[in-house]
């Protein structure tokens, strides 16, 4: 009894962070086509350059920290399957995985307020626009406006999102 509280305990702390940290969809796959974007948005040579270096830097800090989570929850199953529990280490463990959720939504938000200095207010409209396309590629129609689409079984179809793509409180419930 003890040990699936223990057991219930972590999953509820690392999930409750997960949800706080969920990540944009694929951030680790290949960056935007550079050349299509600056077109459109209007960007010039140096602002292209400063995105090149922001998004690699992203990329990059993403791919570690998805490593950094999967060992950090690969160690923490191994205490719970341990013969026993050891509450100090697996609080410990729940907090280490806690502290990169959340250094990696902070590193998100600061890339946004890093591409916010590089471009204009109107080119950060026109690139919103663009990026909110790209995601929706390939399925029926243009994104919705303010909503998501229903995921398999039509699950989430009816929660609402703010313009950065974020579920509203108490939305859709």
């Amino acid at each position: 009894m003890r040990r699936q509280l223990i057991l219930a305990m972590g999953v509820l702390a690392a999930g409750g962070a997960a949800l706080a940290a969920l990540p944009d969809p694929d951030p680790v796959a290949a960056g935007p086509d550079m050349a299509r974007i600056q077109q459109q948005v209007g960007l010039t040579d140096a602002q292209v350059t400063q995105l090149k270096k922001l998004w690699g830097d992203q990329r990059k800090l993403a791919i570690r920290r998805r490593a950094d989570m999967a060992i950090a929850r690969l160690e923490m199953e191994e205490l719970l399957d341990g013969p026993s529990i050891d509450e100090k280490a697996l609080n410990a463990k729940v907090k280490e995985l806690s502290d990169l959720q959340a250094a990696t939504l902070r590193s998100r938000v600061d890339a946004q307020l890093a591409l916010r200095k590089v471009v204009t207010p109107e080119q950060h409209q026109k690139l919103r626009g663009l990026l909110r396309d790209r995601r929706w590629r390939g399925r029926e129609g243009p994104p919705p406006r303010g909503e998501r689409r229903p995921g398999p079984g039509g699950a989430g179809g009816d929660r609402e999102r703010d313009d950065e793509g974020a579920e509203t409180p108490g939305a859709g419930r």
